[in-house]
């Protein structure tokens, strides 16, 4: 296995001890990588709470949420939306899509509709992509947020009816695609795949599937083992050799087979503690799929036993349902779903 290969089956165990170990001790034999704020950086007092944001990669230019704490209050909004424009903790693989001096000028929410009033950004984005990925990525944070179904533009209090090709004098919903690779047929349908960026982050990318698809389901899945194909800066997120041996659903269920190739062992016979990306890929990778509720993982046709896994396994309503409330557990960066 290539050396791209090997970091990203950093697979199958990590992300779900956030939502089956959250117990008190639970997590002690955990390798979690906690990302404690530099003194200028350091959280205000009073209750903390998590948000999502999402930053670009610093290489390729691809839009990763990353959650991240701000202050429990009714400014949540504004708080997640300064935390974006603040840029990363991670100055190494990530960076923020807004220019130095950005800032909220005003923000207030009604019916639905969150109105943004930027400072500091207009002349200073060069190029349709970069404002398309600043945009989407202010649009993508606040959306996260259940009140919010929409997002109105101002510059420095003024509605702009366009920056090069994008439209910003309506309010903006969620993009349905997030790094979305061209290519394949249009007629065939459009998924979501996570892959992993740097063993650290994961990375939602849009591609199409093939026109004859007849089970999604299925064929996502095995668009997500056969991985990024070529994607720059991507790797897989299941070993090599994985092969989806059979996907059944049962009204909300979906019983996933892998092939054996699927867990990585140690020389005693346990699953290795680094294999941790995989259930965050695929749990996120199913989430575009309303019907479907929780997942069952089997290998060779037997149900996958590791110590504490309870499954089937709920499909997280969000990024944030695997890393529970209490955000000082140092649970702030694992699988790049936080930071």
């Amino acid at each position: 296995m290539g050396r791209g290969r090997r970091r990203a089956s950093f697979v199958l165990f990590t992300l779900l001890a956030l939502s089956l170990w959250a117990l008190p001790g639970c997590a002690e034999n955990i390798a979690v990588q906690r990302e404690a704020a530099p003194p200028e950086q350091a959280a205000p007092p009073g209750r903390q709470q998590l948000v999502t944001v999402y930053y670009e990669t610093r290489a390729e230019d691809y839009l990763v949420p990353v959650n991240a704490t701000v202050t429990a209050d009714e400014d949540l909004p504004r708080h997640a939306v300064e935390k974006l424009l603040s840029g990363p903790l991670d100055r190494e693989l990530l960076t923020g899509p807004f220019p130095e001096g950005a800032m909220v000028r005003d923000l207030y929410i009604k019916n639905g509709i969150a109105c943004l009033d930027l400072g500091g950004v207009a002349g200073k984005l060069a190029g349709d992509a970069a404002w398309e990925r600043a945009v989407d990525s202010v649009v993508l944070t606040l959306t996260e947020l259940p009140e919010i179904e929409a997002v109105q533009i101002l510059l420095d209090g003024q509605i702009v009816e366009k920056v090069g090709a994008l439209v910003l004098k309506t309010p903006l919903k969620r993009p349905d695609r997030i790094n979305f690779i061209a290519g394949g047929d249009p007629a065939g349908p459009e998924v979501r795949l996570y892959f992993s960026y740097h063993d650290a982050y994961l990375v939602p990318v849009t591609v199409r599937l093939g026109p004859e698809t007849k089970d999604p389901i299925r064929s996502t899945v095995e668009q997500l083992i056969a991985g990024p194909q070529g994607l720059p800066g991507l790797s897989a997120v299941f070993p090599e050799g994985t092969r989806l041996l059979n996907c059944e659903r049962v009204g909300e269920l979906v019983r996933l087979d892998f092939s054996p190739e699927a867990v990585l062992r140690d020389t005693k016979g346990n699953i290795r503690s680094e294999q941790s990306i995989t259930l965050g890929a695929l749990a996120y990778t199913l989430r575009q799929f309303p019907q479907i509720k929780k997942f069952e993982v089997r290998v060779s046709g037997k149900p996958l036993e590791v110590p504490r896994l309870k499954q089937p396994i709920a499909i997280p309503g969000n990024y944030r349902d695997w890393f529970g409330a209490d955000a000082s557990r140092g649970l702030l960066r694992l699988l790049a779903i936080s930071g």
